[in-house]
């Protein structure tokens, strides 16, 4: 299938609504309500990457067919700013981990994939020298480090500040997706720069809600 037809089978397969709506945002971006059983997917009002669309998509087929923490991130009540701070990077590039597992099961879409993550390794060190938010910043580089690795069609080497990161992702199997590793990825990633910090899934009214627990907290 081309990246186009597999777009349109996957839309096909979900059973939640779909609702997608142009936005000023910089990339594709998805939100699905457990509560709702829907998802929104904002697209830049611009051209992009068909891959970032599908990649979405996977978001949402994750959420219905394993856990819906995988395309939203819901926080219990009174967790704190500092706290969802910390949290929020893990989480979302440990859901996009899971995804990029997902779409390499599609034989010619994962090619495309492949030659699109290439792309990637120029933007590694500009990313995190000239983010404002370095944590943030080192997360994403070391998960597109991570990726590079996984495809096994560019050496790039794992050494330096980025290395623990990007250990952490090659250990963890992005394929099967299973919502038990999903949470162990963003443990150990959270372990990394804040130890003792760590998430765990709770059942908040008819939701799902990570609960963040803190050192001596």
């Amino acid at each position: 299938m081309t990246t186009n037809e597999r777009i349109e089978a996957v839309q096909k397969s979900l059973t939640w609504s779909l609702q997608v709506d142009e936005a000023e945002v910089p990339c594709a971006e998805i939100s699905s309500s457990e509560r709702l059983r829907s998802h929104t997917i904002r697209i830049p009002n611009r051209p992009f990457g068909k891959l970032d669309f599908l990649h979405e998509l996977g978001h949402a087929w994750l959420c219905e067919n394993v856990h819906p923490l995988f395309s939203t991130c819901h926080f219990v009540p009174g967790t704190s700013r500092h706290a969802r701070d910390i949290a929020l990077e893990p989480i979302r590039h440990a859901a996009d981990w899971f995804v990029e597992g997902w779409l390499r099961q599609f034989g010619r879409v994962a090619a495309d994939r492949r030659a699109e993550v290439k792309q990637w390794g120029e933007e590694f060190w500009r990313l995190v020298q000239e983010h404002e938010d370095r944590y943030a910043a080192m997360i994403h580089t070391a998960y597109c480090r991570a990726i590079l690795i996984h495809y096994r069609d560019m050496q790039v080497e794992s050494s330096g500040s980025l290395k623990p990161l990007t250990d952490v992702f090659l250990a963890c199997p992005p394929s099967p997706p299973q919502f038990e590793n999903f949470q162990a990825l963003i443990n150990a990633l959270l372990a990394v720069p804040h130890p003792g910090y760590s998430v765990l899934r709770v059942r908040e009214g008819d939701i799902s809600a990570w609960l963040i627990t803190s050192p001596g907290g």
